[in-house]
């Protein structure tokens, strides 16, 4: 019942109650009632993953060579949930 239904996400997950609010209205015509976003990014949701990963690495020390390999395999993924809406297989 989207009259009296609510959703709140914090930071990532306000992206995620966002869609999830889209996709009621598109589901059933109806948007929830109230939607609350707490510290929600003001960016995509791959710019603020690839940032925090490239943070994580720095912070940790990894190996250039590591690095490389684990945002280049960040940015395969990205790009194909962005083409195809799916987590690559592997």
């Amino acid at each position: 019942d989207g009259q009296r239904t609510g959703i709140l996400g914090h930071s990532e997950g306000g992206l995620v109650a966002l869609a999830a609010a889209e996709q009621l209205r598109q589901a059933g015509g109806v948007a929830p009632a109230a939607l609350v976003l707490a510290a929600t990014p003001g960016r995509k949701l791959d710019a603020v993953i690839t940032s925090q990963l490239e943070r994580l690495l720095a912070e940790q020390q990894a190996p250039a060579n590591q690095s490389r390999a684990l945002l280049n395999a960040n940015k395969r993924i990205m790009e194909s949930i962005a083409a195809n809406g799916q987590v690559p297989g592997d």
